[in-house]
């Protein structure tokens, strides 16, 4: 399966991350049986079970929530491996859109002149009003 290095870094750096502030969740990180690749596998095979659909958009939360549910359960079945993208956003392109909107919203846009309409009048014509 080729996953992506930023996902597999991802889950790799959260799940370092989760182990040493857990004790508990370091030893289960330590499992011979499991590795991130398959951990890979087992998130991509879950959000496709969940999603039929082509697009799917998840929350960190979740994702990283699958990835020690993979380590927690020793009879967990990883599927086969599947090709998928993932598609994630840094800070600094977050902070660059918010910085967008707020000079978009701050702008005003030029306004086009009215055109004001004329009323033309044609002398040597009686009016009847």
């Amino acid at each position: 399966m080729s996953v992506s290095p930023g996902f597999k870094a991802a889950i790799n750096n959260y799940l370092q991350a989760a182990a040493s502030k857990d004790s508990l969740f370091a030893e289960t990180l330590k499992k011979v049986n499991k590795n991130i690749d398959e951990c890979c596998t087992y998130i991509i095979n879950e959000v496709q079970k969940l999603h039929k659909s082509k697009a799917i958009a998840m929350a960190d939360e979740e994702v990283f929530a699958m990835a020690v549910h993979y380590y927690d359960e020793d009879s967990i079945v990883v599927g086969a491996p599947v090709r998928a993208a993932a598609n994630h956003s840094s800070d600094s392109t977050k902070e660059k859109m918010v910085k967008a909107i707020a000079e978009r919203d701050h702008t005003t846009p030029a306004q086009k002149p009215v055109k004001k309409s004329t009323v033309k009048v044609i002398e040597n014509q009686v009016s009847m009003f």
